[in-house]
Order: structure tokens, then sequence, then C-alpha cells
């Protein structure tokens, strides 16, 4: 499961390519060919498209327990206290499982991206 959604390094736009409505991809963003920098990180991100075709790119961040050596993996997508996981295999579980419902169209999405949702902004590509 993790192998289908994990695209490997990709640019911003190539990941965004991949994307149907309501789906998500684990990708190391990598910047685009017409940038001449070479990152020194390359950052894990989860790319999503929304119910309405909107494609957000949030980071993925993982932190480790400094006295138990525990991972614990989360998606940055605004909320102040995310969901975390044990491993990167659960958090795509998670996420491929359940979804928000928008309360005031109906409309179901993996992340709560609509307008007065957790994330209330809108995000360029």
């Amino acid at each position: 499961m993790l192998f289908y959604v994990n695209n490997g390094a990709q640019t911003i736009s190539a990941v965004s390519k991949l994307l149907r409505q309501n789906d998500f991809r684990l990708y190391y963003q990598i910047p685009s060919s017409n940038e001449n920098a070479i990152p020194i990180r390359i950052p894990l991100c989860l790319a999503y498209m929304s119910a309405v075709g909107k494609i957000y790119h949030f980071p993925i961040a993982c932190t480790i327990d400094k006295w138990t050596g525990r991972e614990s993996w989360r998606v940055l997508y605004g909320d102040p206290r995310p969901s975390s996981f044990a491993t990167l295999s659960a958090l795509v579980k998670y996420h491929k499982i359940y979804s928000y419902m928008d309360p005031k169209t109906g409309a179901i999405d993996t992340f709560p991206v609509w307008k007065g949702a957790i994330i209330d902004f809108d995000e360029i590509d």
C-alpha cells in the first residue's frame, strides 16, 4: 500500500499531475528544473487534491521521543494538534480510510481544506 502512494523524488508540478480528486501521494519534494540550487535536505511531503480539484502540498514530520526512541509521524496540514502515528504506513492507512465532511455542503475530503475549516486559506500550487 505504501509503495502505491510513495512516488519518490518529484517536483510539485510532476506529482500534481498524478493526483485525482480526493487522492493523495507521498513524495520527496525537489526543486523544479529551472532552479539552480541543490537542496541539502529534501522534505517528505504529501500532495493532496481536494474534492473540488484544488491541490495542496503538506509537509510530513517525524519526531523521535528522546526517552523511548520511538518515532511519531504526522501530516502538517494546519491542525494545531494533528494525529500522529508510530509508522509512516499507519499514517497512510489512516488517511486512506478516514475523511472529513464539510458541514455546510456535505462534501467529503481526506483533509479539512474547505473555507472556515482548520485550513482556512488559499494554497497556491
